[in-house]
């Protein structure tokens, strides 16, 4: 009854059945079609020997772990698929997405230069870490408020890189002082938790003021 309720209500929904929705339904039905088989046949070793409940519960486990491991592999590709569609297809092939969190890795400093108004920040990653340390010596000839913010946050939260709240600090000074409010908020926690600095809860409520 409740594979029939289930069935009635996708096609109720107007949705369209995907094989994962099918294959719970063949790992019950086909043990049972196996079992009238062998029970049709004429194999005295099944009639004279009551195995009929053993065989139904062996290839029962075994469809069952079958259907199971593909029930997950066409999920992960259904969830895949959901994500890919989120990308910008003009840099789809630069930037990888994670599976379950959007995040963006970039091989070169140049190439996050060229995207940095097309990702999340927080979520924005280079595959060597020493690229982060290009990066660093690009923004000491250079201002950018978002890359400023982008190195900040990934030494705030060890992203990417080893844990450094005195480098998030400056980072985040930076990007604060060009204008950029996610640095400014960070800032106040800095103060208030003395991540980097010494505390001070005037310059927190400072900053406060200015954004609220």
């Amino acid at each position: 009854m409740s594979l029939f309720g289930f069935f009635t209500y996708k096609l109720a929904q107007k949705e369209k059945l995907k094989l994962s929705d099918i294959l719970p339904m063949i790992s019950i039905l086909a043990p049972i079609f196996v079992l009238m088989v062998i029970r049709g046949s004429q194999v005295n070793a099944f009639k004279e020997v009551h195995t009929f409940p053993l065989v139904l519960m062996i290839i029962s486990l075994i469809l069952y772990f079958m259907t199971s491991v593909l029930i997950v592999v066409f999920k992960f590709q259904e969830i895949f698929a959901e994500k890919k569609k989120t990308i910008n297809t003009s840099f789809e092939k630069k930037i990888v997405p994670n599976v379950f969190t959007k995040r963006y890795w970039f091989s070169s400093v140049d190439e996050l230069i060229e995207h940095i108004d097309e990702v999340e920040i927080l979520n924005t990653y280079f595959y060597q870490i020493e690229k982060y340390d290009e990066l660093e010596s690009w923004l000491s000839t250079n201002d950018n408020e978002k890359l400023d913010l982008m190195l900040g946050l990934s030494y705030f939260f060890g992203h990417g890189v080893m844990l450094d709240f005195d480098k998030a600090f400056t980072y985040l000074t930076r990007a604060a002082k060009l204008g950029n409010l996610d640095a400014k908020k960070r800032l106040i926690k800095c103060y208030e938790l003395g991540l980097g600095v010494n505390k001070n809860l005037s310059s927190a409520h400072e900053i406060k003021s200015e954004l609220f």
